[in-house]
């Protein structure tokens, strides 16, 4: 069926791993958090920071896989949870979702182009009650420092903010160092 989309999401078809690592358990191994999910068709790692976003695209070019060409996704593509895809992308499609029967509760998931898949993956432990797709806020970075009354060091990976009515946000960055 699909994977979870949240933040902005680097997806690599799953077919592809093999050619950037040996094997799967190196990729996993490689990843820099504990966002990845797959349906066995598309992999999906998830960030807050588009910073994070191109530091992991350059490592796997680096390792082999292609994120562009004239200006067509091909080994991996950037999804954004609002957005949605971020470039052209022949071989994927996002979209949002209702999770579970009562309408209320929508995700935005991404799939392989044709997929026959039913599967629905998400990160391990990952429930909707305060996700991210549950409770999110976007400011770009230049209006960071304008829109929270206080602005945290990073700390183990978390970056926290205090908004002007005293409540607090997070980002998260990739502790991994090529990040």
């Amino acid at each position: 069926m699909a994977v979870l989309i949240e933040g902005i999401s680097v997806v690599i078809k799953f077919d592809r791993i093999s050619a950037a690592l040996s094997t799967w358990g190196s990729f996993v191994d490689w990843v820099p958090n504990r966002t990845m999910c797959s349906d066995n068709e598309l992999v999906r790692i998830g960030f807050m920071s588009p910073a994070d976003v191109a530091a992991t695209i350059a490592d796997l070019e680096k390792k082999g896989l292609r994120y562009l060409s004239d200006r067509q996704a091909q080994d991996i593509a950037v999804i954004d949870q609002i957005r949605g895809l971020c470039c052209d992308c022949s071989w994927a499609a996002a979209g949002m979702i209702s999770l579970g029967d009562d309408g209320t509760k929508q995700i935005m998931t991404a799939r392989l182009a044709n997929s026959s898949c039913e599967k629905l993956a998400l990160p391990d432990g990952w429930k909707f009650e305060g996700s991210l797709t549950s409770n999110h806020r976007f400011i770009p970075t230049v209006d960071i420092e304008r829109s929270f009354a206080k602005v945290e060091e990073t700390h183990l990976g978390v970056r926290t903010f205090t908004d002007h009515t005293g409540k607090k946000w997070f980002m998260g960055k990739t502790n991994d160092p090529r990040h």
